[in-house]
């Protein structure tokens, strides 16, 4: 994981230096469920907040890089409990999603306000928490966190228009099931394997099939390590 870590830190400074004083690098991350990919994207966030910090390149209370998750754009007033846990791409307003990384495309200076808020969600109360994540002048990297970011369909391929480089977490089909039906026994949302095994193919292996079928190619893909 360091080995990867280094890569992809490394990989977006380069871009960093290649991008305009005044603009914001974007960078969508994808992946199937199992893939680790919200763990690889906070990851590489922490990691170049930490050179950024180490070199002096900003203050010690600021950050340089931020990873925005794609599930604060959950529609869940619209949508039963059972299609928000099925987590298609359908109970998601991409709208307000692809209004933000247009806004977050814009010049820094040009923005009116100083800080930009965006939403996130809480897992635990099955909840959309308005202005959570606050992105300050400091941030120039966002990291757009989601299986949905890189996807052909309508609206959703918008995202992609704005980010200067897609990246695609692969990861083996045994691998992602392995880690599904893991979490869901630690976690209790399921209380046997016969019951997580089934839900594991019927939401996850479907939710799988359709994001490889349906996303972008990739600037780089990025191989999911084994746990």
């Amino acid at each position: 994981m360091d080995d990867i870590l280094f890569q992809l830190s490394n990989r977006i400074y380069t871009l960093l230096n290649e991008t305009r004083y005044d603009q914001r690098l974007i960078i969508s991350i994808s992946g199937a469920p199992g893939s680790n990919r919200s763990t690889i994207a906070q990851n590489v966030v922490n990691k170049v907040n930490k050179i950024a910090h180490n070199r002096g390149f900003i203050e010690h209370n600021q950050n340089l890089a931020i990873r925005i998750p794609q599930d604060g754009f959950r529609d869940i007033i619209h949508n039963t409990r059972t299609l928000i846990m099925h987590d298609y791409p359908s109970i998601y307003n991409p709208k307000n999603f692809v209004d933000l990384v247009e806004k977050l495309q814009e010049p820094i200076h040009e923005i009116q306000t100083n800080t930009i808020y965006c939403p996130s969600y809480n897992d635990d109360k099955e909840e959309i928490v308005e202005d959570n994540i606050e992105i300050t002048p400091s941030i120039r990297v966002i990291i757009l966190d989601g299986g949905y970011t890189q996807l052909k369909d309508p609206i959703w391929v918008e995202i992609s228009s704005y980010v200067q480089e897609r990246w695609f977490v692969r990861v083996r089909s045994s691998t992602s099931k392995k880690r599904i039906i893991e979490k869901y026994l630690k976690n209790g949302i399921c209380n046997n394997l016969d019951d997580a095994l089934k839900r594991c193919e019927d939401i996850d292996m479907v939710k799988r099939e359709y994001i490889i079928m349906n996303t972008l190619m990739p600037d780089l893909i990025v191989d999911s390590v084994e746990d």
